[in-house]
């Protein structure tokens, strides 16, 4: 997941009018690699939003004091 934050960036924003490898040019072709991307981004974020709300995942042991 953290590795798409630079991909998405990449992706977006450089400029590959020089490149010899094929490359997006226009907009909608960036947005359309981005959307495939996207689910290896969003299934882990959801994963990690299910972990950290769960209370499933948030019990704190409850010792005896004696």
């Amino acid at each position: 997941m953290t590795t798409l934050l630079p991909i998405f960036s990449h992706v977006l924003f450089n400029d590959f009018s020089r490149s010899k490898h094929p490359a997006p040019q226009t907009l909608h072709e960036r947005l359309t690699l981005c959307a495939i991307y996207s689910p290896y981004f969003l299934i882990p974020c959801l994963i990690l939003l299910t972990m950290l709300l769960s209370p499933l995942y948030n019990q704190v042991d409850k010792r005896k004091k004696k």
